[in-house]
């Protein structure tokens, strides 16, 4: 039986749009990596800003969660917290032969990977500054927040 939401619908997973036709491309094209992110209580609004602005810029697709040693499907309104561990595919759009040239010799097979350009706040907080200067009028998306640190 599925599972449905107060108003008969079922519940979307990952997120809103998903741009499927675009996660299969880079899947065929091995432009992807599978990365795992942990949320830590005193960065978690920087963490979840930052995720946020990876998945509207279609560059992060979270896939699963895990809490409490528990594994499921992320859902689209999923409210993360503090210990949360995220499964995600990333792109990465490099050319297989750059790949290979920079010494990246990924397994044809997909690991699970903390990848830096998830991790590193630093790189967010630069990006988020620079966007504050050159358009202070456009909205910025974030992943829906539920208890602050």
């Amino acid at each position: 039986k599925k599972s449905k939401t107060p108003l008969g619908r079922i519940q979307a997973a990952f997120i809103e749009q998903v741009p499927i036709k675009t996660w299969n491309t880079h899947l065929r094209n091995e432009q992807i990596k599978l990365g795992r992110t942990t949320l830590k209580g005193g960065q978690l609004s920087k963490q979840k800003a930052h995720l946020g602005s990876l998945i509207s810029q279609g560059e992060l697709l979270p896939l699963l969660l895990i809490r409490q040693d528990v594994l499921r499907i992320i859902q689209a309104t999923e409210d993360w917290s503090v210990g949360d561990e995220i499964i995600y595919l990333f792109h990465d759009p490099r050319p297989q032969l750059l790949k290979r040239l920079s010494g990246d010799t990924s397994p044809a097979k997909l690991v699970i990977e903390e990848l830096p350009r998830v991790e590193d706040l630093s790189v967010y907080e630069a990006s988020a500054i620079s966007d504050d200067s050159t358009s202070s009028s456009e909205p910025q998306s974030e992943v829906k927040q539920g208890n602050p640190d």
